[in-house]
């Protein structure tokens, strides 16, 4: 039977049970460990790192790694918090735009030095880790921006929870993760422009021979990443 299971499949579905059981061992070594509060702490931690590794797989597919994603989202919280926190007034819905349009310029710098100039991208994205960095450090002065100067909506939004189910609780970023993975796996999966990036990844020079622009596709790759960043 199992030599019907897509190897894929197999391998998530391993996965899976190492993580179930990874927690039936904790549990009896912690007391109260499988509690509903760890679900929520859990599941709202892992929802950042999912909206993540989502733009890195794109740039995976396309045969690049993304190094410096941690330095963009510092990078795009440092100056968003600035932002809010110098206008409070500001819509709450632009919010997320700009802090996209921002993550996305980080990501073309990034995209233009790999797929313009021909350099591999864990040379790049390292340089560019440091620099983002950098860049932070040098605005903020060594300065932290705190949760008391930011606006009310943000720091309920992070608490908010769009499900209760007895004790426990689905917080609205879990959801929002998971809207955004469901998205990206439909277009890349479901829609033509979306399987070019695994065409580039895969054989950039079949896939230019078919009239695909694999330095484009990559730009457009790193453009993502940063843009989920």
């Amino acid at each position: 039977m199992l030599g019907k299971i897509h190897p894929t499949t197999l391998r998530v579905i391993v996965l899976f049970f190492v993580l179930v059981l990874v927690a039936l061992f904790f549990s009896t070594q912690i007391d109260r460990y499988l509690t509903p509060r760890l679900f929520t702490r859990i599941s709202t931690s892992v929802a950042i790192i999912a909206i993540l590794a989502v733009g890195q797989a794109i740039v995976v597919l396309t045969r690049n790694i993304d190094l410096s994603l941690g330095s963009i989202v510092g990078c795009v919280a440092y100056f968003i918090g600035s932002l809010v926190s110098a206008f409070p007034d500001i819509p709450a819905v632009l919010v997320p735009v700009i802090a996209m349009a921002m993550g996305a310029v980080f990501g073309a710098v990034n995209g233009l030095l790999v797929s313009r100039l021909n350099l591999p991208s864990i040379i790049v994205t390292l340089a560019t880790l440091a620099i983002f960095r950098s860049l932070v450090v040098e605005a903020s002065d060594g300065r932290s921006i705190t949760a008391t100067a930011m606006p009310d909506w943000i720091t309920n939004f992070a608490r908010a929870n769009a499900l209760v189910i007895g004790d426990f609780q689905i917080r609205w970023i879990v959801v929002v993760a998971l809207v955004v993975v469901l998205c990206v796996h439909v277009f890349l999966t479901r829609f033509r422009a979306g399987r070019r990036f695994y065409a580039a990844g895969s054989n950039p020079d079949a896939a230019t021979y078919a009239g695909i622009n694999v330095k484009q596709t990559v730009l457009l790759a790193f453009l993502l990443s940063g843009a989920l960043a």
